[in-house]
């Protein structure tokens, strides 16, 4: 009653009232008598001794195994297309100095297109 008298409306409600602890302690009760019952017949199921994989499963475990092999697989895929971007480059006439190709326009919309192709595999994944 004291922390409804805090409340800023006008509260009727009495939790301990006669018919509010009589339900509770039939519930408790019979709960009880359950499981003494189900105890002494023998059908109450023994304690399993295991380890529960619940759903926390997925992020202590799953997510950063995910992420780390998707960290390894774009670094490799960056790699491998940079190495591609400068191999072109390399062939292309005019493009003889080895930081040259940073300049080059073709560079940059290569580089780009590598980018958003790797962004796009990070979001598609």
């Amino acid at each position: 009653q004291y922390l409804y008298a805090l409340l800023p409306w006008e509260v009727n409600y009495w939790p301990y009232d006669t018919a509010h602890v009589l339900a509770q302690l039939q519930l408790l009760f019979y709960s009880a008598l359950a499981f003494v019952w189900l105890n002494k017949r023998g059908i109450y199921p023994p304690e399993l001794h295991a380890i529960n994989i619940d759903a926390e499963w997925l992020y202590r475990k799953a997510l950063p195994a995910v992420a780390s092999s998707t960290r390894n697989m774009s670094a490799g895929l960056f790699a491998m297309g940079s190495g591609i971007v400068q191999a072109i480059l390399s062939l292309l006439p005019g493009q003889t100095s080895h930081n040259n190709w940073q300049t080059c326009r073709l560079a940059e919309r290569l580089l780009v297109s590598l980018v958003v192709f790797i962004v796009a595999g990070y979001l598609i994944g």
